[in-house]
């Protein structure tokens, strides 16, 4: 077996690798394998815990690039073959026509047979190859896929990020207008997370936020979505909502937070939030109404905290 310590030339050669590897070591071919393989045949460390995205993105290129050109060269054997045999056999039917003599046509005959027999060889080792990086393929299609979600998905708390929310935004924006329809925002906000945070420790900072998430999903309509907006922020997408029935659905939630407090070691923890509520505007861009939501939930902050604020009309 290669030398795993030997760290290959290319995409191609850690793709070709990584695949004996598994092969040698009796490996499902699981994305978590390929992935650990792959790793060890590029001689990069066993887990990349601390990689970013874009670390992530571009060591998960690098994997279907030298999948893809691993598929190319193997059928790129397949076309030589095919090739060769059909030159061959053109040569020995143009030779067929002019033989005369039984030795001759024996020696033509075991030509084509041997012909024949090489593009036997050369499909067979083709086949395998390709049914081998098929899999491959599959496997890592299905973890750029699984990748391509964790990056739209908070790890914390499994809402949408921030990029998403601001396209599924301009998106209702667009659909209220086209079925002349409500649409608003709440932009909610634990108060005092970070005093909170500063007494109890990060972690409880956290637990917070994700509880904050999962009661808000309870709650909260069917039609609604919540997105991680910031840091200690999260925006509710409300359609269909004007700004009173917005207010009245966000109420709602602050009402459901503080009667549910945290379940901790050390007991129960109540908690408060603000928000700021906004209804879009007839001419109002995404970024224009999550600006007044935004500002309307400075304003609730202002006014004691635990509280709804209604932005003013755009």
């Amino acid at each position: 077996m290669d030398d795993p310590s030997a760290k290959p030339i290319n995409a191609v050669e850690i793709a070709r690798l990584a695949l004996r590897m598994m092969a040698d070591l009796g490996l499902a071919p699981t994305p978590a394998n390929y992935a650990r393989e792959y790793r060890r045949a590029a001689g990069l460390p066993p887990e990349a815990e601390d990689g970013t995205d874009a670390d992530r993105s571009e060591e998960m290129i690098k994997k279907v690039d030298g999948l893809v050109q691993l598929v190319s060269e193997t059928t790129s054997g397949l076309a030589v073959g095919v090739d060769r045999f059909d030159v061959e056999s053109r040569r020995l039917m143009a030779e067929a026509g002019q033989v005369r003599h039984k030795d001759d046509f024996a020696r033509l005959f075991q030509g084509l047979i041997a012909s024949a027999s090489s593009l036997q060889r050369t499909v067979a080792n083709s086949r395998e190859g390709i049914d081998a990086t098929r899999k491959q393929l599959q496997q890592t299609k299905a973890e750029v896929h699984h990748s391509k979600a964790e990056l739209r998905a908070d790890l914390l708390t499994g809402e949408c990020t921030r990029e998403v929310m601001e396209e599924l935004v301009a998106r209702e924006i667009a659909a209220a207008r086209n079925n002349r329809e409500a649409f608003s925002v709440a932009i909610v906000e634990i108060d005092n997370l970070r005093k909170l945070a500063g007494e109890y420790g990060e972690e409880v900072g956290n637990k917070a936020l994700a509880h904050l998430a999962a009661v808000a999903k309870a709650c909260l309509r069917d039609a609604d979505t919540v997105c991680r907006h910031s840091v200690r922020e999260f925006v509710v997408l409300l359609p269909c909502a004007d700004a009173e029935g917005a207010r009245a659905v966000t109420g709602r939630l602050r009402e459901m937070m503080e009667k549910t407090p945290l379940s901790l070691m050390v007991g129960r923890l109540v908690l408060r939030i603000s928000a700021g509520v906004a209804e879009v505007g007839p001419v109002e861009t995404a970024a224009t109404l999550l600006k007044r939501a935004q500002q309307a939930l400075t304003d609730a902050k202002a006014a004691g905290r635990n509280c709804v604020v209604l932005a003013t009309a755009q």
